[in-house]
């Protein structure tokens, strides 16, 4: 059976950030950034700001460990949480500087202004 390594902080930091965007819908202007890439930007953006936790496992459905267990103290979620809104902040600044000129031109139909990148 083939092994794989998982990021077991993917999983706390995904939960994290889709209960935030449930919990705050719309927290950047849709016309700005689609809802999908918030989440994908915030994710990201975390991940990158906390150190890695890595499993080795052979089944990728059934891990031994709950990784929230591990994420789980006051300090590494009011970390996590802090990471989300500063990274909402960051993509209310100049959430589209990433995105193409044609994917700007889909967006720009909407009410609201775009920044330009």
């Amino acid at each position: 059976m083939t092994s794989t390594i998982v990021n077991l902080a993917l999983f706390v930091v995904t939960a994290d950030v889709d209960e935030f965007l449930n919990t705050n819908p719309n927290p950047v202007p849709s016309c700005a950034v689609p809802s999908s890439a918030v989440r994908q930007m915030l994710v990201a953006y975390v991940l990158t700001r906390i150190p890695g936790l890595y499993a080795l496992t052979d089944d990728i459905e059934y891990l031994a460990i709950d990784p929230t267990l591990l994420y789980s103290s006051n300090e590494r979620q009011q970390q996590i949480s802090t990471l989300i809104r500063q990274g909402i902040r960051q993509i209310r600044q100049d959430g589209v500087s990433w995105m193409t000129t044609a994917e700007r031109s889909l967006y720009s139909t909407h009410s609201c202004s775009i920044p330009s990148a």
